[in-house]
């Protein structure tokens, strides 16, 4: 009986032209401002004043780490005063890092930090829902400096990509709001 012997190069070429050809099923979309609001429940400035973390089911996942910030400010869409309970998975428990590549850094939720969350209702999360931050790069902190508090951007892919005050942010959410309100009126 005969072999044919394929060289291992024509095997190597073969193999990555094959998974090149291959269309991806799932990648992380990069969203501008007025796609993450298109799916956005709201986006809150204001002053984190409490942070628990807690372990519970979630979906089929158990005994899951999250993170729970009291978040004391405005609704940007709408400038209300809000107290705001905003979750996200992951967090530091007794010490520990627990968390996803996803989560907002330890610095960045921080009792008494200033930050623009923009967050979506997860009927899901707890019995009764409650409402979940974007983590991945949609949680920015806020500087105060004099004058207006500059909103720090995340970089390119980002929603807010670059640094920006805090009224222009508001300026601009507030007219995509209506944008987006106007829109869904006329569906």
């Amino acid at each position: 009986m005969s072999r044919t012997r394929i060289p291992l190069a024509l095997v190597l070429i073969l193999a990555v032209g094959a998974i090149a050809v291959v269309p991806l099923t799932a990648a992380i979309k990069a969203l501008n401002l007025e796609e993450l609001m298109s799916i956005s429940s709201g986006v809150v400035y204001g002053e984190i004043v409490k942070k628990d973390v807690l372990r519970f089911d979630w979906a089929d996942m158990q005994n899951v780490t999250h993170t729970k910030l009291t978040i004391e400010g405005e609704e940007l869409t709408t400038g209300q005063k809000v107290t705001r309970e905003l979750y996200y998975m992951g967090g530091s428990v007794e010490g520990q890092l627990d968390s996803p590549c996803t989560a907002p850094k330890e610095h960045q939720t921080r009792v008494g930090a200033k930050v623009v969350a923009f967050y979506w209702f997860d009927e899901t999360l707890i019995s009764g829902g409650a409402n979940k931050i974007f983590c991945f790069a949609n949680l920015n902190q806020v500087l105060k400096g004099s004058g207006d508090p500059t909103v720090i951007g995340l970089g390119e892919g980002a929603a807010i990509s670059h640094n920006i005050k805090l009224s222009s942010l508001r300026t601009e959410v507030q007219r995509i709001h209506q944008k987006l309100q106007k829109d869904s009126q006329n569906r």
